[in-house]
């Protein structure tokens, strides 16, 4: 988007935990605006992934334009986006059949005002997933309380689209509440779900842990990963690092305290 031969006012990056549709990716319109609420006109980033590799990030830049200069719009605050790609695939039930995507976050960088600009970036977190038909509204580096929520109307409207989804059950009286079964909306794809297993590997190559953590010998006691952690270099645990007497308590109040549960597969529920 945008001409080459124009300054660019904001650099776009989406980035994307995992998407289960094809290399193009989802389309999205989004509205930015200021600390005075002024807006931009509506920008439409359509199959973001095209120009991709994969589709953990994608990248986009806007042109300086009459709406976007710094006399006319000031400092990012929020940002609104819907999905685009949902309106002609709706099926029998109302509902839509479109490719389900987990969006991390929307970094958006300011450089109208060159390098050492004083307003760089802005971090618009969701981590979720990205359902058609819905709005979203997000603050830079955004974190609150229910109570202090400052769109209100729209947390509801969220928390109620997951009690829809969510079925829940408890084992017993007194237990934890848990999810009786995962939706398959709510499961990353095979490849994105192991990716941790590629970030493990790499780390036990490379602080020379292959020996030690294919072997299927017994512990002699917690000491001996204490050998483990200085044959290899490696920090250890802060508990491990505390005043004895500390350690204790910790250790009684673990074992008052500590139950059982259960871990379910690789999900996200929000």
């Amino acid at each position: 988007m945008g001409e080459t031969n124009s300054k660019v006012a904001f650099e776009i990056c989406v980035v994307t935990v995992d998407f289960l549709g094809s290399s193009l990716g989802p389309g999205i319109n989004m509205v930015m605006f200021d600390n005075k609420n002024s807006q931009s006109p509506v920008i439409a980033l359509e199959h973001i992934f095209r120009n991709e590799l994969d589709y953990h990030q994608a990248k986009f830049t806007i042109d300086l334009q009459p709406w976007s200069k710094p006399k006319a719009f000031g400092k990012l605050h929020h940002i609104e986006f819907w999905r685009t790609d949902g309106g002609s695939n709706s099926t029998a039930d109302g509902g839509f059949n479109v490719a389900a995507w987990y969006l991390d976050r929307v970094i958006i960088r300011d450089r109208r005002f060159g390098l050492t600009g004083e307003w760089d970036y802005f971090f618009f977190p969701l981590h979720d997933w990205v359902v058609p038909a819905a709005q979203y509204v997000l603050q830079d580096c955004e974190t609150f309380l229910p109570q202090q929520d400052p769109y209100p109307d729209l947390r509801q409207v969220q928390l109620d689209r997951r009690q829809q989804l969510l079925c829940f059950m408890q084992r017993a009286s007194g237990l934890p509440v848990e999810i009786s079964e995962v939706p398959a909306t709510e499961l990353f794809s095979y490849d994105s779900r192991w990716d941790i297993e590629d970030v493990v590997l790499e780390l036990i190559d490379r602080v020379g842990l292959a020996v030690d953590y294919s072997s299927e010998e017994s512990w002699d006691s917690l000491d001996s990963i204490g050998d483990l952690y200085k044959r290899h270099n490696i920090t250890e645990p802060l508990v491990r690092r505390l005043p004895m007497a500390f350690q204790y308590s910790i250790s009684a109040l673990t074992s008052l305290t500590s139950t059982a549960f259960y871990i379910p597969r690789a999900s996200h529920t929000g």
